[in-house]
């Protein structure tokens, strides 16, 4: 989608270009090709490129080299590396990598976007040299803090598993011990629905603390939220506007190109048939082009005002309001070469060479730090409230996703940490556009549902979760890698693949007072570059919608590049 490489992202340079990363390893795999996404811009809606976007997360059993030797307590050994290349055995998923994007013109048909250089993740796998056992210090209570963790019946990777943990369960630290390797291990005993039993993990995964979602605070009785702590958690006020009411919305995703021609009248059919009551429209496409003129770029993008799809777009908003149809106003918001090529000195700048950073798709993004920038945004939300949308969806709205290696300035004078510039602005937003009744959204990577940090990119779950009325995860099975969630090719298990996913979203909402509602990003087309991929016809598109339904989520966005929906997968 947008917000990761093509679907959800917005790239889009000339041609609205989709381009998807492939989630890296899964739940037990020690190494992950992160996941990246994006979604193209609208000038290239015709080009049926085939693209996924949402970090969605990974996290699935990967194959595990398993020993029946169990080793005497004490005795040295090495971890068993996996028997697949580059990975070694892993117990859980947390921040990938995220992949590269790909540029914006390159063909994705037939080819398997490149990962992102794999990267080891906190997890069972290798340590990183060998040294001498210490001591171990045993803790009386902790709490495991993975989202899945396993349980073996002796310390080790390729020990026995026993059964697996869920975030927050409390256990018991018994004893430690620590290998060879320099992994450390804790024997703890928990209790299950048949009683106590004891088993061994890795120690990196429990915490300090009592059993709640994500550590308990010990003092504020609310969740531990580690080094993201700071950030806005009480309750935000989030009501329904009575001249706005809130939907469930099921929509589909609209190009500026498509709006000018006649596939709208098509997908007006399409609506009029299926449970589609909801059209997701740029109002600011990933090139920086903009629905119409606005007063707000006049002040502070005038370059922007060139770059426009509708001189009166009014008359297009009131066929689509007199369909009874649900509008939300897509932003994309940090990428944006228009912003940054006429206010050089607020673009996120490449120290390597000393230019405005580009992303692979060769667009430039510009500080979300930066005064101007933010006020720009909010301003053209505001602009698309008056003009009649319903909601205001903001893609991209986080920092680039890029290697710890890279070295960005990302003009940040006050070191505000980027979790917080992304809350900030998403409250910002929210201040701006309550008065006028209208609905705040944040796209953001799938994987964001999983990870317990902000995957260096400024989604911490919970934290955007706070300051939207609605969350976006964009979860596509075609972007996580084989072997996530136990699925050989996820691809090929739409429906598993977005249960396990929604759950995550689920359990971290409940670590909320006001949370948003969720509205996934789905996958509405056929992944032609995954190996042993499906067609993705009305089955498939389906099985998503049910998986969503049987967790309670009857409310989605479906995603194709080209504007191509199945009718049939929509009744």
């Amino acid at each position: 989608m947008r917000d990761s490489l093509s679907q959800r992202l917005p790239p889009a340079a000339v041609a609205r270009w989709f381009v998807s990363g492939v989630a890296g390893a899964g739940r037990r795999a020690t190494f992950f090709a992160g996941q990246g996404g994006g979604c193209f811009g609208c000038l290239l809606a015709a080009i049926v490129a085939v693209g996924c976007s949402s970090g969605s997360r990974t996290g699935g059993a990967g194959p595990e080299a398993t020993n029946d030797a169990l080793p005497s307590p004490g005795e040295r050994r090495y971890v068993t590396p996996l028997s697949e290349p580059g990975g070694s055995s892993n117990e859980v998923v947390f921040t990938p990598p995220p992949a590269p994007e790909l540029p914006i013109m390159a063909t994705v048909a037939n080819q398997s976007p490149s990962p992102a250089p794999a990267e080891p993740v906190r997890g069972e796998g290798p340590a990183p040299a060998e040294a001498e056992p210490a001591p171990a210090s045993a803790r009386p209570d902790a709490v495991v803090d993975a989202s899945e963790l396993n349980v073996r019946m002796a310390p080790g990777t390729d020990a026995t598993r026993l059964t697996t943990l869920t975030r927050g369960a409390g256990v018991e630290v018994i004893e430690e011990e620590v290998l060879s390797s320099g992994r450390r291990w804790s024997r703890i005993r928990f209790v299950t629905a048949g009683g106590a039993e004891v088993g061994w993990v890795a120690s990196e995964f429990l915490r300090p603390g009592t059993s709640g979602a994500r550590g308990a605070g010990e003092a504020t009785g609310r969740p531990d939220f580690g080094d993201f702590a700071d950030l806005h958690y009480d309750p935000v006020p989030k009501p329904a506007y009575q001249d706005n009411p809130r939907v469930d919305a099921k929509g589909i995703y609209l190009t500026l190109l498509t709006l000018r021609s006649t596939r709208l009248d098509t997908l007006l059919k399409l609506a009029e048939d299926t449970h589609v009551n909801a059209f997701v429209i740029d109002f600011k496409d990933d090139i920086g082009a903009l629905l119409t003129r606005s007063g707000t770029a006049a002040r502070l993008n005038p370059e922007a005002n060139g770059k426009t799809m509708f001189s009166d777009p009014g008359p297009l908003i009131k066929r689509l309001k007199d369909r009874g149809l649900y509008l939300i106003a897509r932003i994309v918001t940090f990428k944006d070469p228009v912003f940054a090529a006429a206010h050089p000195g607020k673009a996120i700048l490449d120290r390597r060479n000393g230019r405005a950073y580009q992303s692979r798709d060769g667009l430039t993004w510009a500080s979300p730090h930066d005064a101007d920038f933010r006020a720009y945004n909010v301003g053209l939300a505001k602009e698309a409230a008056r003009l009649g949308f319903n909601e205001v969806q903001f893609d991209y709205v986080r920092f680039p996703d890029v290697p710890k290696t890279a070295d960005l300035d990302y003009r940040n004078p006050r070191g505000e940490s980027k979790a917080r510039a992304i809350q900030s602005f998403l409250l910002e937003a929210r201040r701006g556009l309550a008065p006028l009744g209208v609905y705040v959204a944040a796209d953001v990577f799938g994987l964001v549902c999983t990870t317990v940090d902000d995957m260096r990119i400024g989604q911490y779950w919970e934290a955007v979760s706070n300051a939207a009325d609605y969350v976006c995860p964009m979860m596509y099975p075609s972007h996580y890698a084989n072997e996530t969630y136990g699925l050989d090719i996820p691809d090929r298990h739409p429906y598993a693949l977005i249960q396990r996913s929604i759950r995550d979203a689920l359990e971290r909402n409940g670590n909320l007072a006001t949370p948003a509602r969720l509205r996934p990003w789905i996958q509405g087309f056929t992944a032609t570059w995954v190996k042993g991929h499906l067609t993705y016809d009305a089955a498939q598109v389906k099985a998503q919608i049910r998986a969503l339904a049987d967790n309670g989520v009857h409310s989605w966005l479906v995603w194709h590049p080209g504007n191509r929906y199945n009718a049939a997968a929509l009744r």
